[in-house]
């Protein structure tokens, strides 16, 4: 079955509240639950929300690849003369975009743990 709008936008959204992601991106909640229901944006709220999600505004509106922003793997490139695997940035971003508050709040301990080993701030 292909993914509508709706469901494409309750995937960017992902763990967060409508609430929450409506202050984050701008876009009223009853106009995001009005999308999440089936009605379609505006070109100009499909690129806020676009931006809200940090996906691209072709997956969004189409779901055609990639769903990943541009800006995003070029920031993660920038200065790097060896880029890392963009395919295991990708996996890892949007696994964390599923993840719930606990499991962030892990992930974000983890990553802290292997950048200071030695535990000093």
């Amino acid at each position: 079955m292909e993914q509508t709008f709706a469901d494409r936008l309750a995937q960017i959204i992902g763990v967060e509240s409508v609430a929450s992601f409506s202050r984050r991106s701008g876009i009223r909640e009853s106009l995001l639950r009005k999308y999440l229901n089936g009605s379609l944006p505006t070109v100009k709220n499909l690129v806020i929300l676009a931006d809200a999600g940090a996906t691209s505004i072709g997956w969004l509106a189409s779901g055609r690849t990639p769903q990943i922003a541009a800006e995003v793997l070029e920031e993660s490139t920038i200065g790097n003369t060896n880029p890392p695997a963009i395919n295991d940035e990708l996996q890892l971003l949007i696994c964390y975009r599923q993840a719930d508050k606990q499991q962030k709040a892990a992930i974000r301990a983890l990553l802290v743990a292997f950048v200071k080993p030695s535990g000093i701030a």
